[in-house]
């Protein structure tokens, strides 16, 4: 039986998340382990945050979570913004632009003073964000 726990510890202590490996079979992997094993959150947190893949572990622990719960959920959500910023059909530019003060719309030109792309009247018309009372035509 000791053996038997030795190697499930040890196996615990050494996973690492592989680079193919979803985020979800590394989860499952440490929970069912920890259960085992009858390992603590905290311990459950250090061990899971330690053998996150490099881009995700970076996320997780710039934020400090408290608990084995929390680190999941940090983590889970930058699974969640790279995929939908993978699977995303254009660029990020396009949906979210945020005009300076000083942009303007030049009348003469098919393109907007603050972006690269043509002129659309839903992403290029001032907006009160933009410092000028002009409404969105």
């Amino acid at each position: 039986m000791y053996e038997y726990r030795f190697r499930l510890r040890e196996e615990l202590e050494l996973k690492r998340q592989g680079i193919s490996e979803s985020l979800q079979d590394y989860i499952d992997f440490i929970e069912e382990r920890a259960q085992l094993l009858g390992i603590d959150d905290e311990t459950k947190l250090l061990v899971f945050a330690n053998g996150l893949r490099d881009d995700i572990k970076r996320v997780v622990l710039m934020k400090s979570p408290k608990s084995f719960y929390e680190a999941v959920s940090l983590a889970q959500h930058k699974v969640l913004v790279d995929e939908m910023i993978s699977n995303a059909d254009c660029s990020f530019d396009k949906y979210f632009q945020f005009p300076r003060a000083d942009a303007r719309m030049s009348a003469d030109h098919d393109k907007c003073a603050f972006t690269s792309h043509k002129k659309d009247t839903k992403l290029c018309s001032p907006t009160k964000y933009d410092g000028y009372e002009n409404e969105i035509k």
